[in-house]
């Protein structure tokens, strides 16, 4: 997502973008400011957007120069996408008037100029659990009678994986609010979401399972997980600080959600052991 907005009108974006910030959502925010050389020089409308902005970003920076703006608005989109957060990029309005830079590099007075030399070039990095925490989570999986799957925003790329283990595991998904999208509506396995705008039959699989699979969610309202102690639980996430935040997790699994799952499935019993109707 890309949003952009003068500097005074930057600070009415903070509430989304901290919702942003929270969600793991990928935004790149533009910002206007005054005439760079004016920066500091108490002109109509100055703001300390660098400052304003310092909390909720992963990348945090202003332009220059026309010379600069290829590398910033790269590295800034891979920042975003990359650390799953808010770029921002503070842009004079000055230096937006300006033409783009001629040629394939220019210099500068530095003598170094990055245009020309920096890529767009961005791949989805796809860690996995160590090994001896899928062996001990497919352990518990196939020990579960009654597995029930919780999918949030960062289970969107792993539709698939999130059928073949819902499958495997003879186990209903239930979707957090952010992880709508990941498994169609019409699938069998689909119970429907869970929290404040939940539906019952989601809300009924998290309270009868007895093994919980959490796949790139935080869903942050802690009366509608199982009772702590009801169900064993297991969880993926990308980032390790998000496991176990929410609910008691016997074991955490920091990861990708779609390269974990894949590895995770390979352990698995291929034959789930509890009874298969019981998501019916």
């Amino acid at each position: 997502m890309c949003l952009a907005t003068s500097g005074p009108g930057a600070i009415h974006l903070l509430n989304g973008l901290y919702d942003a910030k929270l969600d793991g959502a990928s935004v790149l925010a533009i910002t206007g400011q005054i005439y760079h050389d004016l920066i500091g020089t108490f002109y109509q409308q100055e703001v300390n957007l660098l400052g304003l902005f310092s909390d909720v970003s992963v990348y945090n920076h202003e332009v220059r120069s026309a010379a600069q703006v290829d590398v910033l608005v790269h590295e800034a989109v891979k920042a975003a996408l990359g650390r799953r957060g808010v770029s921002h990029i503070s842009f004079p309005n000055d230096l937006q008037a300006e033409p783009a830079p001629a040629g394939w590099v220019r210099k500068g007075r530095s003598g170094k100029k990055p245009t020309g030399h920096v890529g767009a070039t961005w791949t989805h990095a796809a860690p996995v659990a160590p090994v001896e925490a899928l062996n001990a989570a497919a352990e518990l999986l196939d020990a579960g009678t009654r597995v029930a799957m919780l999918v949030g925003s960062g289970a969107l790329a792993a539709t698939v994986e999130v059928i073949a283990a819902s499958e495997r595991l003879n186990a209903p998904i239930v979707h957090a609010y952010l992880g709508k999208g990941v498994v169609p509506a019409e699938h069998p396995s689909h119970m429907g979401g869970v929290g404040l705008l939940g539906d019952l039959p989601g809300q009924l699989a998290l309270e009868q399972c007895d093994t919980l699979l959490i796949v790139g969610s935080s869903l942050p309202y802690m009366e509608y997980y199982p009772e702590p102690g009801k169900a064993r639980a297991v969880q993926i996430d990308i980032d390790p600080t998000r496991i176990g935040l929410r609910y008691p997790v016997e074991v955490g699994l920091p990861g990708d959600s779609r390269a974990t799952l894949s590895q995770l499935l390979s352990g698995c019993s291929q034959t789930p052991t509890g009874p298969r109707g019981w998501r019916s």
